[in-house]
Order: C-alpha cells, then structure tokens, then sequence
C-alpha cells in the first residue's frame, strides 16, 4: 500500500534523512523506532505530505505523495504526539467539527461521531468539555479525529510518550483493535510499547533505516541473550569471572554483586558448554536464562 524509495532531507547543510526506504502493507502496526533526533517526525511529515523531499519517492496506493497538494489525504488519518483541541467543546462537537469540515453530510457526521466515540471507549464522556478529560482520554480522542475520514493508514506519532501507565494501555489497547482495519505506522522512542503491539519495525539511527523486517526475524538474526549467574560466595563469582572470560561464546561479562550476567549468542548451544565448564571449575551457581529485549537488540543494530 505505501512504498518509500531513497527519501532524503536536509535542512540547510545538515543532512536529515538519508535514502530510507521500505513498505508498508495493507494491515498491522508497523513501529518506526528510534532515538530523539533520528529523522522519525520528518520522515512522518514527508509521508503526510507536509514536506517535500529533496530525493526520494513516496507512493500510496499506486499514486504518487505530492507535497502540500494531496488528493490522498483522505485516506490517511494523522495524530500527532500532543494534538490540540477547542477546550471549550465537547468530545462529540469536536469530532462534528471534525466530521464538517472533511465535506461530511450531517447525517454522515452524526454517525461517524457516535460510532468513533464508541471505538475509542469515550460515548460516556460524548457531553463532557475537553478542557477536563486526562491526557488518555485527549490521545484516544486524538484517534477518534484521526479517523474521521475512514483512512487506510493511520500514522501515529509518539502516541503514548506523555501518558501514564494506564493511558499507555488504553491506547496500546486501541490501536492493536485497529491494526486488523487498517495499516498503522507507530513512530515511538518507547522501544518497550513496540515489542508490545508491532508487527514489524523499521529501525532509524542517524537519518537512515537501519533494519526493516518484522519482530519474529528481528529476533532470528539478533539472537542475542544473557545468562545470570548467581554465586553465593565473592570467590566463586571470582574464579568464575576468570574461567568465563577465557571462553569465545561468552560475551559483555557484567557483574553486580556476586552474580554475573553473561551475553550469549545462542542459548541452546551454549548451555552444555556452560555446565561443562562450571563442573570443570567446581561451582554450582543459580542459573537463568534472560530473554533478548528490544532495546538491547536496537543498541546492537546501530553500533
């Protein structure tokens, strides 16, 4: 549905973006992670047409993204990471302003209004002022807006950076209910929310995609786990530290206290190499396997 080819953005001499390029398909949520600063919110406005490249093509549905002329707005819904409201208005006068000013019909709008506020878990509060809702209640209404015109893609931007955790979960909760009807581009720093609900991830670092492909083959070709070690003496954790640090498959030894964590880079086999060498060294340590964690895998890619 949407295909990015050699994007590239500066601003002045500073270089933004560098030749991205990936796709997405016509369902599910598809994380665009990276740190502050990575080129996630301009590759967000390139994709909304808010900006134009200066190399590079977007296309959505076979038609080519113009900037600032395109007829394809429609079909893409947009929150932005802190989206603004008429405090003064109700959710369900917010959403018909909404609804009138994409060319509804009042009739449309009404039924749009009211089937979004049930989507997003707000038909209580349909009466209620915006100026007095939680920040969760404005996100999710955020995403009531971004619907209005039934888009195909719903691109989100940071959606969950300022909440708390329980409006984390409500939004996490919704979008993951949307991800069935429509493609969604997540755009996070909270690598933690995209292990959560994403399908796939493209990997930004330095204005460039450094990994596209989904969560399932992240974790193949990034196999990276740890082992805890946990000693019950300073000189066990002493003498294994040593025995340890003469082994090729152990990587990155940490130690807090008298356990250690050991990087490994496929469990299964390292296993019997490990129970051979502890009894080679006489030490019966507590072990646990330690799962790899997105953002562990994130720091490896973009060394």
């Amino acid at each position: 549905m949407l295909e990015v080819v050699g994007l590239s953005k500066c601003f002045k001499t500073k270089t933004v973006l560098s030749n991205v390029t990936f796709t997405i398909p016509t369902t599910g949520i598809h994380g665009l992670i990276g740190a502050n600063g990575a080129g996630k919110t301009t590759t967000m406005k390139l994709l909304l047409g808010l900006l134009a490249p200066d190399e590079g093509t977007i296309t959505f549905n076979g038609e080519r993204v113009k900037p600032h002329q395109n007829a394809m707005t429609p079909s893409i819904g947009y929150l932005p990471d802190v989206p603004q409201f008429y405090g003064y208005l109700t959710a369900a006068e917010y959403l018909l302003l909404c609804g009138e000013l994409a060319g509804q019909s009042p009739a449309e709008r009404n039924q749009t209004t009211q089937t979004l506020l049930k989507k997003v878990g707000l038909e209580k509060q349909a009466t209620q002022r915006i100026q007095g809702f939680s920040r969760g209640m404005k996100q999710r209404l955020g995403i009531a807006q971004a619907l209005v015109t039934r888009p195909q893609l719903l691109i989100c931007d940071e959606p969950t950076s300022a909440l708390d955790p329980k409006g984390r979960h409500e939004v996490l909760a919704l979008l993951t209910e949307l991800k069935r009807e429509m493609a969604i581009v997540l755009s996070t720093h909270l690598l933690q929310d995209a292990a959560a609900i994403c399908d796939s991830v493209m990997m930004m670092h330095q204005g460039t995609i450094v990994y596209a492909g989904t969560l399932p083959d992240l974790y193949a070709n990034y196999e990276t786990e740890a082992v805890l070690l946990a000693c019950h003496t300073d000189e066990a954790v002493a003498t294994l530290r040593q025995s340890l640090a003469t082994c090729a498959w152990a990587k990155n030894i940490k130690q807090v206290g008298t356990t250690l964590e050991v990087n490994v880079s496929a469990y299964d086999q390292v296993y019997p190499l490990l129970l051979q060498l502890l009894i080679t060294v006489g030490l019966q340590p507590d072990i646990s396997r330690v799962e790899p964690q997105l953002e562990q895998i994130y720091l490896e890619v973009i060394q």
